[in-house]
């Protein structure tokens, strides 16, 4: 039975996509089909036991380091402790990327999938929004992590880092999960996803409202009594089928285009949210932010 040495988490919108395509180009590496299992935040998956998550790793043969990329696996302490008991030596690889920036991705990606209605603005004061904005809030969930995995145990690095930097930002990553430091990736750098919007916005509403495969990411984004977020994943009945049909629609109601920027009011607004956070985040890493993300 094969299991991952390593899982990627993080948050969503921060070019996991990207990284899982780089080591997937690793010939020590094996990653796992599809990338994101979704089997420790998903009851009825995690239920079916790891003779069940093994086959998302069925393709590997003598690969020296195994790898799956979740993002959201990094979004409530249970499921970090789900990970620990069944892969003790588990080693756990977070990505990050200016929480502003993230969140605006996130809510286009919500707005392109029907799920947003409205501006990024409003989406400010939408306490169906509210995940945007705590999915950023990085070290409350970092301390958890820490604690459940050991600090030497998760190698943490930056979008903004990948972006700049990828050929040296994926040799601390190859050393780190075991596998030759000298392996040059050729695609690194390069985004794996795309930006589109609905040609028809009236149609993708339809799509998410029927037909998503996902329950509405409010109901996924559950809080503890401290307020704290979790993630639990479900998949909606007949998931499979409402997959086809989703990924059908998509590819006719779909276009190429780039995100308008974010105004400036907007993104003061959403600055000052992070501000407690960021500092955080900067003291228990130990990362320059203010490298990398210049407001903070």
């Amino acid at each position: 039975m094969t299991l991952p040495t390593f899982i990627i988490g993080g948050a969503a919108k921060c070019a996991s996509t990207s990284l899982h395509a780089y080591l997937d180009e690793h010939p020590e590496v094996g990653m796992s089909r599809p990338k994101q299992t979704h089997f420790w935040d998903t009851d009825t998956l995690y239920s079916k036991g790891l003779d069940h998550y093994a086959t998302y790793f069925a393709h590997v043969t003598d690969e020296k380091a195994v790898g799956e990329t979740t993002p959201s696996y990094m979004h409530g302490r249970y499921i970090a402790e789900r990970i620990k008991t069944g892969i003790p030596e588990i080693r756990m690889i977070f990505i990050f990327r200016d929480p502003v920036k993230r969140a605006y991705s996130n809510y286009w990606h919500g707005y392109r999938k029907g799920r947003v209605v409205g501006s990024f603005r409003d989406a400010l004061d939408n306490p169906d929004c509210r995940h945007f904005w705590e999915r950023g809030r990085y070290a409350k969930f970092l301390e958890d992590c820490f604690d459940v995995f050991g600090r030497e145990n998760c190698h943490l690095l930056l979008t903004e880092q990948l972006n700049k930097a990828p050929q040296e930002t994926l040799e601390k990553i190859w050393n780190f999960i075991g596998v030759d430091p000298t392996f040059k990736c050729a695609i690194a750098g390069e985004r794996k996803n795309t930006h589109r919007i609905p040609r028809s916005m009236a149609l993708q509403r339809f799509a998410y409202e029927h037909l998503s495969v996902a329950g509405k990411p409010e109901e996924n984004s559950q809080y503890d009594e401290d307020g704290n977020l979790e993630i639990h994943f479900k998949y909606r009945r007949f998931w499979r089928a409402r997959k086809l049909a989703t990924g059908v629609i998509n590819r006719f109601n779909m276009k190429a285009a780039d995100y308008p920027p974010m105004d400036e009011e907007s993104a003061q607004l959403a600055r000052q949210k992070f501000v407690e956070d960021n500092q955080r985040f900067a003291d228990l890493t130990g990362i320059d932010i203010h490298e990398w993300w210049k407001y903070a």
